[in-house]
């Protein structure tokens, strides 16, 4: 069995109050991704900015339809790297709030 047949799932690590809005704005770009190619389940994003797309099997599909704005959205959250799309049924992304200490309130003498 290959990795590609199994769903995977990456991270993305924002400040806490962004967690809402990271989300939200990594499904519509999927929805968006869908709409041009349905058969997509994966993002390829390479370090020269190209963008490919996978299908669930890993199998790369043509980007024809996809368009450069759309494309450059997905570098542009994405960075490089092979992501699965967020899609029904698949977990895809998880978002998480990033590391804040705790600040020790400063004691007057």
């Amino acid at each position: 069995m290959t990795g590609w047949s199994e769903p995977f799932r990456w991270t993305v690590v924002v400040q806490r109050a962004l967690i809402g809005e990271t989300e939200a704005a990594v499904r519509a770009l999927a929805v968006r991704v869908v709409a041009c190619c349905p058969a997509a389940a994966s993002v390829i994003v390479s370090s020269c900015a190209g963008v490919g797309l996978l299908d669930a099997e890993g199998e790369v599909l043509d980007v024809a339809d996809l368009d450069a704005d759309l494309a450059m959205e997905v570098a542009e959250l994405f960075g490089v790297g092979v992501y699965a799309l967020p899609l029904e049924g698949r977990p895809g992304c998880r978002v998480e709030a990033a590391y804040e200490p705790k600040v020790k309130p400063k004691v007057k003498p």
